[in-house]
């Protein structure tokens, strides 16, 4: 963590925290024993501020500068105590079992922000320290459910309340630490059809320079093998922020895709961004566009619940039942009618059915969060004499498997016996253009509209196909 603050050295001028401690004995000021901590660093500068959330449990949010963060965590380090403002905050005990995440999406989802970013259409990245340690022993637990039940005698749960006033995901089951250092980076891109000119604006601190970034322009999915271009220094913005700016001429229609990457980061690319060129207003692009506002007026992302993830439901996970509903809401966003069975219907190898009148096609839909396609197939042969009898001829079938999963984890024997039943697979990989901002559902639909590969291997007789 070290090394990356001192890599990124005048990009956070000042520390937002929220601290969660119990009182121990009755001295005045209190001695304390702290909890949980959550630190963000944020890109403005902020004067040290802090102030009392609750007093029991003993909360406390506010700012401290960046030089103040450095001597909590060297204090700390050593076991003692650090100083909070005028607070006196021991380190939470026994942190030991950390989880390093160098330059990975911001999870807000899963790990919210305590400040908001300053708000632009592509998504943050961020490096992400979290750890957990000692077991807070059952008395504590218990009271702190008694407190919890005194600020709403309804039945507060331990993760709403962690959430609501530190933000963090705790069950209050061991001390909890985490740190958010935020990159700030941003996209911006617009498009005049009059001039046939593309703007882009990246929006940055430092140290980062123009010549640290390296956009990528081009349609459909990332390539490496696009030209490079490099932005030039183009002032400030209204945030304090330096802004970097690249003007291309470019014929319009269609949409264009946006890739920025900073030199020497490992993924290919870190940001992206999808801008129509003059792509008229109408009720098709409008529909397509209210998406990414309908999941915002429920607190979520539509990239979240499309973002590979261990099978199953582990810590901090979406439910599946949410990939499930944002492939069906995608596909409805684009026009088609959609029947979805969800976790209420329970419908043996179909999840939903989206009719597309256009092309007379009804996709069969089994969406999952795991790998196993051997069973997703045995299920689907089994249903498809029923669908068939009730749509065809009218309706031409076409089955497919959408997984959350990346291609090499599927086992290839089972992926050739979907193709050979004439099964479209699609993973992880398929799946980038709708966790675009705004998601890229044309691309999703062209995909999703793909001839079945013909299978290369001849038919396994194991999986009894």
């Amino acid at each position: 963590m070290k090394a990356w603050i001192e890599a990124h050295a005048g990009m956070w001028p000042s520390f937002a925290f929220r601290i969660l401690a119990v009182a121990i004995g009755s001295d005045v000021p209190p001695t304390l024993r702290t909890l949980a901590v959550h630190l963000q660093a944020s890109p403005t500068p902020q004067a040290t501020s802090s102030r009392t959330r609750l007093q029991a449990p003993f909360v406390i949010e506010g700012v401290i500068t960046h030089h103040e963060f450095l001597a909590l965590i060297e204090n700390w380090k050593t076991g003692g105590p650090g100083q909070v403002d005028h607070w006196s905050i021991p380190p939470p005990e026994g942190i030991n079992n950390f989880w390093w995440q160098m330059d990975v999406p911001v999870s807000e989802d899963h790990f919210p922000l305590i400040d908001a970013l300053p708000p632009f259409p592509s998504k943050y990245r961020e490096a992400r320290l979290s750890g957990s340690g000692t077991s807070v022993e059952q008395e504590t637990r218990t009271w702190l459910q008694d407190r919890m039940f005194d600020l709403d005698p309804s039945g507060g749960q331990a993760t709403v309340f962690s959430r609501d006033y530190l933000g963090v995901p705790w069950g209050m089951d061991s001390t909890y630490l985490l740190i958010h250092m935020p990159l700030a980076v941003a996209i911006e891109a617009n498009y005049d059809p009059e001039t046939e000119k593309l703007l882009v604006q990246i929006h940055h601190r430092p140290p980062l320079v123009s010549d640290d970034l390296e956009l990528r322009i081009g349609t459909g999915l990332y390539d490496s093998s696009l030209d490079v271009h490099v932005p030039t220094e183009s002032g400030r913005d209204e945030n304090g922020w330096d802004v970097s700016a690249l003007e291309l001429t470019t014929k319009p229609g269609g949409l264009v895709k946006i890739w920025l990457s900073r030199r020497g980061m490992i993924a290919d690319f870190g940001w992206e961004l999808s801008v129509d060129l003059g792509r008229a207003r109408s009720p098709e692009l409008m529909r397509e566009r209210f998406i990414t506002d309908w999941y915002r007026f429920g607190h979520q992302d539509l990239g979240q619940d499309v973002a590979t993830r261990m099978p199953g439901m582990g810590k901090g996970d979406r439910p599946a039942e949410a990939f499930e509903l944002a492939i069906a809401n995608a596909l409805g966003a684009l026009g088609y009618s959609v029947l979805f069975a969800g976790h209420q219907l329970q419908s043996a190898g179909v999840d939903l059915v989206a009719f597309d009148k256009a092309s007379r096609r009804a996709y069969m839909i089994s969406a999952t969060t795991g790998n196993d396609l051997a069973s997703k197939l045995r299920t689907w042969l089994a249903m498809r004499p029923n669908i068939v009898s009730l749509l065809e001829p009218e309706w031409t079938l076409r089955p497919v498997i959408i997984t959350s999963q990346p291609a090499e984890s599927l086992v290839g024997t089972e992926l050739g016996a979907c193709h050979r039943h004439g099964v479209l697979v699609l993973a992880a990989e398929q799946l980038a253009p709708l966790a675009e901002s705004p998601p890229d559902l044309q691309t999703f639909a062209a995909l999703i509209a793909m001839d079945v590969p013909q299978p290369a291997t001849p038919p396994e007789r194991r999986f009894g196909f």
